[in-house]
């Protein structure tokens, strides 16, 4: 008993001593990105209140789909479930600790209870023998792993890069809602330019027909000349009702991507668009661009964990053909009649058990197969991600540039369209031009405006896509 005591001991002594180990190898590895998830929430929470805006500027709009959209909700979910499976292979580490406990009633059959009262009346001639007899025991086993060819190491750590791909998959929907609610925002914002455009369009015909009035009053003007500018303005008016239309359509997706049920307020309101700054016509450093893209998208980052999770399996699938070490204790009870156990009824059991698989047909070879074929296909993957996206840098590149080249042409040709409807407009009041000329400048000048608009939201837009092509937008709200 002596030395089953000692053994005991050593074996609490190991325990602690290799427990503390675990702890600094898992859970402190857990600490290095613990709550990082939250604090992006968080983050992300700090979003503005509708309540107190009157202008919706788009950052503000992004922010609050970070913290409202629910598809993100259910992202940061899948992190979390990610982050508990790295718990789970770390539990293998530990000790596992079982109790059972057992009630059973044996009735025996005629021929073994005669049997059973013969053997007990050969000692003692009075003895009788219970019938049915009861039976209970009680043990508490106590079983760990010491090696299992790092099985465990590779498990864990595979679970750490699955953890680490789930978070990158978050971020990566981030980034593409902040970009999907940047195309609503900007087509907003275009359509209530286009409603400005319809409205003084509305106005510049509106004082047209109040003079032709006031010409025919006096004689100076006909009735179809009346008409003609009546027309117009009605045609100006449906453009201005079209315009609203629109602009209700694109607010509700709008505030559909920000995870909101109730429509907007109808104090808020979208800014109008300003004069662009001189830097919106700079030449980013392309290939400085591509690197960054490649060194910072969520995309990329995911891949690059999966291939590591990938070659975390296949050695855990190789750490299989290794032997395995177990050490278990027992102590358990026995006895018959009632469970009233006392001291004299238990005993104590250790087993150190090793186990070696021979042959398993072939499960162990292809398990490890299947593993680096994932592994080669996620590089793969991984490749072709890339040559994605440098083509897709490119391209915004290439956008962007055209969209610069775009809005300075459009803003010249607003200028010249509107000179010439000035002209032409001094021409009518002078008698010298018709009035469908007048109204042919009017809509030229109408046009040159809405694709002065058009180009100037463009040319918003063609940055903002490239910023969120190289992961720059999204590491602004994550700062």
């Amino acid at each position: 008993m002596k030395g089953t005591k000692d053994m005991l001991r050593l074996t609490t002594y190991i325990s602690v001593l290799l427990v503390t180990l675990l702890w600094n190898l898992t859970a402190g590895a857990e600490d290095s990105f613990k709550n990082d998830l939250q604090q992006r929430a968080a983050q992300h929470g700090k979003s503005p209140s509708l309540d107190t805006l009157e202008i919706l500027d788009l950052e503000s709009a992004q922010r609050i789909a970070l913290a409202e959209n629910p598809s993100l909700a259910a992202a940061a979910s899948r992190v979390k479930a990610a982050k508990a499976l790295v718990g789970q292979a770390a539990s293998s580490y530990w000790p596992r600790f079982d109790s059972e406990a057992t009630y059973s009633q044996v009735a025996l059959s005629s021929t073994a209870y005669s049997s059973a009262r013969q053997t007990a009346r050969f000692f003692n001639p009075q003895a009788e023998v219970d019938d049915p007899e009861e039976y209970y025991s009680a043990d508490l086993t106590a079983t760990w792993t010491l090696f299992d060819g790092f099985e465990r190491q590779f498990a864990v750590s595979a679970a750490k890069y699955g953890f680490l791909e789930s978070k990158e998959a978050f971020r990566e929907g981030n980034r593409l809602l902040l970009a999907a609610l940047a195309q609503s925002y900007f087509n907003a914002m275009l359509s209530r330019e286009n409603m400005s455009i319809a409205q003084a369009n509305i106005d510049y015909y509106a004082e047209l027909h109040k003079e032709a009035q006031a010409k025919r009053q006096v004689g100076a003007g006909s009735l179809s000349t009346v008409l003609t500018i009546e027309v117009q303005l009605n045609n100006a008016k449906a453009q201005l009702i079209a315009a609203r239309h629109n602009h209700a359509a694109a607010l509700a997706g709008l505030n559909a991507l920000m995870g909101r049920e109730e429509p907007l307020p109808d104090t808020i309101k979208l800014p109008l668009l300003q004069e662009e700054e001189s830097k919106a016509f700079d030449t980013p450093d392309i290939n400085a661009m591509v690197r960054y893209a490649l060194d910072n998208r969520p995309d990329i980052r995911q891949l690059e964990y999966r291939i590591g999770s990938a070659d975390s399996r296949e050695k855990q699938a190789k750490a299989l053909l290794y032997p395995r070490l177990d050490l278990k204790a027992t102590y358990n009870g026995d006895r018959d009649d009632n469970g009233h156990f006392n001291q004299d009824d238990f005993g104590d059991t250790i087993m150190l058990n090793l186990s070696f698989n021979i042959f398993a047909g072939g499960y162990y070879t292809n398990k490890i197969s299947e593993a680096r074929h994932r592994k080669t296909a996620a590089k793969s993957d991984l490749e072709e991600l890339k040559i994605s996206i440098t083509g897709e840098i490119r391209q915004d590149y290439a956008q962007l540039q055209s969209a610069q080249e775009q809005l300075m042409l459009q803003r010249s040709n607003v200028q010249l369209v509107q000179r010439n409807r000035d002209l032409v407009k001094k021409e009518y009041e002078a008698g010298q031009a018709l009035l469908i000329r007048l109204t042919e400048a009017q809509r030229d000048l109408i046009t040159s405006q809405s694709f002065l608009a058009q180009s100037r939201v463009a040319l918003r837009l063609a940055w903002h896509t490239l910023e969120t092509d190289t992961g720059r937008k999204l590491e602004l709200f994550e700062k």
